[in-house]
């Protein structure tokens, strides 16, 4: 396969046999070496494509397939490097072979060109060599044949794999979005399908791969083959669980994917003639099974009845026919000889929806039931199992288990619900209790059980007698259902007390509590409200013993005794109150609801100040700051952000303590300005997920810097890995606006996180920031230390500067330096300061080092 006069793919009697004709560009102006070059690639089924200087040499790459590119060192409009570079940026291909011939030998010249994305460097003397060479890069394969789904939403990357699969004997639909891929894989059968994981639009790669095996029974396991830029264990066990065949890895290699597209054509069509055969096996062994189907079937114990499924036009199952019925069927069903032929509806009633939508299920899935289903035109409850025994007949059959059903039921009844109230009694309730416990141990997650107890509720037995205190325990436990999520348990022990289990809350025992006591307190409001009892009306309270368990819990009656004792605290405590078990939970939790509501306070009373931490280069020159937020309590003293952050954070306050740092921020740039030995620092801050998720985000950033005049291009706003998991696109939409304002972008804790170097290079970030974990352990852990080099790679290779933070020693500094890490931050140059001392720092400079 090559590329002919006009560009298009051929191949030609040489190479009919692979199908296949390779296509070498050669740049370069001397017309004697070109007749030379043609002549010898020629005659080893070789195009030769020729060009006279570098731009034309990219006209021809551009506008058709080459497998092969040879350049001069020296062009008349460019050098052979520069040719190369702008290849692999117009083609997208890192991997496309490309040579530089030289006249002569030249070490130095050879290590730069191949530095600079050159595949290798042969002397113009040596073409026999280059001629071996090109043979070895492009194996000819046998043409392939089948119709491939190809999803790719790159132009250029879709033109050019097609190019190549159709020159392969392949028949290619190429698509540009999984939504078009789908319509084309619903309306025609496919082969092989191969699509990119990340898709722009509204459905994903991984979608339509999703999408496409839930069609498997219906079109045969069409293998799938996906094309994925992360090469990390991570993303290869996403892929499997996707199911995908096989995968490859961007940039495409042509020859890699002919052969795992060879290969997964090869094992289906094998998986087909072995389908095939065991079904011409399954067709005899169903014949004889019919024969012994027959014979067993009069004599069965069990009502059993041959159905015909009744199908419209579009072939769906509209009703059934009774055909043959064995002795059984009367005795379990109590009906005569005359249902034979009659339609199911007739026999069994007008339409039970349950056993006859079971009926549609068992013909639309060929797959056997098995249910139990009262029979109302019968007055009987039997046990049911329906199979097909072809394509438009099902086999039925009939168990009378009437009685059994009643009896179990009434046993059902009596031993696991209160008969008042219908509630779980206290043997259900431990069953509940224990399931709580199992799943905990699965989820990590933390469940609580409350033991409420009404308050003086034997002077209404004893004042009004016991059929309105009846009336008000039915209304308790109408009104705990409005209190508690449809998984939550409610359960009565007996007199007038209740159990409630909230179940699966959180894996934090602080924030399980803190939900727990908010419901306690609904229920004891819920509780508190007038009842109509009767000609009565009457106003109650309650008291609430709460006890937090998992999957550690010793046993479900220990967990009744901790609860039934805080239930007792609740009683000394006055009564419409609630207690939790543990002292030392309760004063956890009265603490967090304090925290909160002094931290409500801190933002109405503006009790924050920001500290900044400076950030030096490997000269010891301060190039800015990290302002990081510190909270100064009037009583409390100072703060740690470790406590107050999160809770900002869960509770929404984060927002406007966010806008106060971006404000103030903004403020403290702005009155550098004006100063030439502090108008060339930049601020650092950062900003939360909650803060970048709004819609107005990116109008209250520049608002903000347009108020109070600070120089928008000594901003920077940090964000962390995590802050890319949601929402990535609109993110991206968000940098790219606030970028073209002038903000700059640092990606903070690097290398904690899940980050995708797809998305990583389309970001517009300007830095990398090596997290403080790693650069504690740099000079111990071999694992860190290979992590801090990477990462200074990395930002190099995308041109991105990286800083290290928490640098604390001169042995971690020099080690970064090393490493071409020249940006640091940490308590070996300075601690976070107030502003004034910030600047003393500045004026001063750092000189203790």
């Amino acid at each position: 396969m090559g590329l002919a006069s006009d560009g298009k793919l051929k191949a030609d009697s040489t190479t009919a046999e692979c199908g296949y004709r390779r296509s070498v560009l050669l740049a370069d102006e001397s017309h004697t070496f070109q007749d030379i070059f043609r002549a010898l690639f020629s005659s080893i089924d070789c195009d030769v494509l020729i060009a006279n200087d570098g731009t034309s040499a990219l006209e021809l790459v551009g506008s058709r397939y080459v497998d092969f590119i040879c350049a001069a060192r020296s062009l008349r409009d460019m050098d052979g490097t520069r040719l190369c570079q702008q290849v692999r940026s117009l083609t997208q291909d890192v991997c496309k072979p490309f040579v530089l011939l030289t006249a002569d030998h030249d070490d130095n010249f050879a290590k730069a060109a191949l530095l600079a994305g050159v595949t290798d460097v042969f002397q113009r003397s040596e073409l026999e060599q280059l001629a071996a060479y090109i043979r070895r890069f492009h194996v000819a394969r046998p043409l392939l044949s089948g119709v491939i789904l190809y999803v790719e939403d790159s132009p250029s990357q879709r033109a050019a794999l097609s190019e190549i699969l159709s020159g392969r004997g392949l028949t290619v639909d190429a698509c540009a979005s999984a939504e078009e891929a789908w319509e084309h894989f619903q309306a025609k059968p496919y082969d092989l399908v191969l699509t990119d994981i990340v898709l722009g639009g509204p459905l994903s790669g991984p979608a339509l791969i999703n999408r496409i095996r839930r069609l498997t029974d219906e079109r045969g396991d069409v293998p799938v083959i996906a094309v994925t830029a992360f090469p990390d264990k991570a993303q290869r066990a996403k892929l499997s669980n996707l199911a995908v065949t096989d995968h490859i890895l961007k940039p495409i290699v042509a020859e890699e994917l002919l052969m795992r597209i060879h290969n997964s054509l090869s094992m289906r069509r094998y998986a087909q003639e072995i389908s095939a055969q065991r079904a011409r096996e399954h067709q005899l062994v169903l014949e004889q099974s019919k024969r012994d189907f027959l014979a067993l079937f009069s004599n069965m114990p069990v009502g059993a009845a041959l159905i015909d499924i009744l199908r419209d036009d579009r072939g769906d199952a509209i009703n059934y026919r009774l055909t043959t019925v064995n002795a059984a069927f009367f005795l379990h069903t109590g009906l005569n000889e005359s249902v034979s032929g009659q339609l199911a509806s007739d026999v069994f009633g007008a339409a039970p929806p349950p056993f006859l939508s079971e009926l549609d299920r068992v013909s639309r899935s060929k797959r056997a039931a098995k249910f139990d289903q009262p029979l109302e035109s019968l007055a009987r409850h039997f046990h049911i199992h329906a199979y097909c025994t072809d394509d438009n007949r099902l086999a039925v059959m009939f168990e009378n288990i009437t009685e059994r059903k009643q009896a179990e039921d009434t046993i059902s009844e009596l031993a696991f619900n209160d008969q008042l109230t219908g509630l779980p009694n206290r043997l259900l309730l431990m069953d509940r209790i224990r399931q709580a416990m199992i799943a905990s141990e699965r989820s990590g997650r933390h469940n609580v059980l409350m033991l409420i107890d009404l308050d003086n509720f034997k002077t209404i037995n004893d004042t009004h007698g016991h059929d309105i205190g009846d009336l008000l325990l039915k209304e308790v436990s109408a009104r705990l259902a409005l209190c508690v999520r449809p998984n939550d348990v409610i359960a009565r022990l007996g007199g007038d007390e209740f159990v409630v289990i909230l179940t699966e809350l959180d894996e934090d025992e602080k924030t399980s509590a803190a939900i727990a006591e908010n419901i306690g307190t609904k229920i004891l409001r819920e509780l508190t409200g007038t009842y109509k009892l009767g000609q009565y009306a009457h106003r109650g309270t309650a008291s609430i013993g709460v006890s937090l368990f998992g999957a550690t819990t010793q046993s479900a009656e220990l967990l009744m005794k901790h609860a039934d004792l805080a239930m007792y605290k609740a009683k000394d405590a006055g009564r419409n109150t609630l207690r939790f078990f543990d002292p030392a939970m309760e004063v956890a939790v009265k603490e967090r609801t304090a925290l909160e509501e002094d931290l409500r306070d801190a933002v109405l009373g503006m009790q924050f100040t920001l500290h900044y931490q400076a950030q030096v280069t490997d000269a010891h020159a301060i190039t800015g700051a990290e302002v990081l937020l510190r909270w100064k309590h009037p009583e409390r003293g100072m703060v740690s952000p470790i406590h107050f952050i999160p809770l900002a954070e869960q509770t929404g306050l984060i927002l406007p303590i966010g806008h106060w740092v971006l404000r103030t921020a903004c403020a403290q740039l702005a009155r550098w300005a004006g100063d030439p030995q502090f108008s060339q620092l930049t601020l650092a801050v950062n900003v939360s997920a909650r803060q970048f998720a709004l819609p107005s985000f990116v109008e209250e950033v520049m608002a903000l810097v347009e108020a109070t005049g600070a120089p928008v291009k000594r901003l920077k706003l940090e964000l962390t890995e995590s802050l890319l998991l949601d929402n990535t696109e609109d993110i991206i939409a968000k940098m790219i606006q606030l970028k073209a304002y002038g903000v700059g972008f640092s990606m903070d804790d690097f290398g904690t996180g899940y980050s995708s170097l797809t998305y990583l290079k389309r970001l517009p970030i300007d830095q990398l920031k090596i997290d403080q974990s790693f650069v504690r352990d740099v000079l111990t852990d071999a694992s860190d230390a290979a992590i801090a080099r990477t990462i200074v790679a990395l930002g190099r290779s995308l041109g991105l500067n990286v800083i290290a933070e928490g640098v604390e020693t001169l042995a971690q500094r020099d080690f970064l330096a090393a490493n071409d890490c020249r940006a640091y931050q940490g308590y070996l140059f300075s601690k976070p300061l107030p502003v004034e001392a910030f600047e003393a720092l500045v004026r001063q400079g750092i000189t203790s080092l």
